[in-house]
């Protein structure tokens, strides 16, 4: 009985010496928008071939750990941004990587449309015309409707809509009409430029 404990305490020793730290690769790095260099939260950044993924933070921030040695490639998904994958490296043992990614934003092409928003006021509604957003100083949608006394919530980063004491992740948010958080998450307006609008 003795031998046999000994024997599995020595595999599990083993074992455990296989997947040590040093053996695999780790990669990093930030994520900023290519045209206004901002950090940008919310991006999948998906590794091949392992397939592990994680989320950038509030300052453009991502890690991903315990990746096989060998050719590694990253790919990069938001929702308002084009994807963007990275060149494959050759990673060792141990490797310590840094990969950053810039990039561009969607550019919708249309016809001019009106920005409406639910605003705290006797209507329920307020339109804003080309002309409101063209003379506003805001750089981004979270800023002109703060500006135009919608109430937000900001962190000095990012903006968030709260209507009537709700939380942001209660207030929905229609891009064209589709939804930008139907599982009910809060969207940051601050990722949206009001050039782009």
């Amino acid at each position: 009985m003795r031998k046999f404990i000994w024997a599995f305490l020595i595999s599990s020793l083993l074992i455990g010496a296989s997947a040590a730290p040093q053996d695999f690769v780790t990669v990093s790095g930030t994520v900023t928008d290519s045209l206004t260099g901002e950090p940008l939260s919310g991006v999948t950044i998906t590794a091949d071939p392992d397939g592990f993924s994680t989320i950038t933070d509030t300052q453009g921030r991502y890690r991903i750990s315990r990746l096989a040695p060998g050719q590694v490639s990253l790919l990069a998904n938001s929702a308002f941004h084009h994807s963007k994958r990275s060149a494959p490296l050759a990673c060792r043992e141990g490797d310590l990587r840094e990969i950053d990614f810039a990039l561009t934003p969607l550019v919708l092409e249309g016809s001019a449309q009106q920005v409406w928003a639910a605003a705290e006021r006797r209507a329920g509604i307020q339109g804003y015309d080309r002309t409101t957003l063209e003379s506003s100083t805001a750089r981004d949608v979270g800023s002109f409707l703060h500006e135009q006394g919608l109430y937000t919530q900001s962190d000095g980063r990012t903006k968030y809509a709260t209507l009537r004491g709700a939380s942001p992740e209660g207030v929905l948010v229609l891009l064209d009409g589709q939804p930008l958080n139907p599982d009910g998450g809060a969207v940051d307006l601050a990722q949206f430029p009001t050039a782009t609008i």
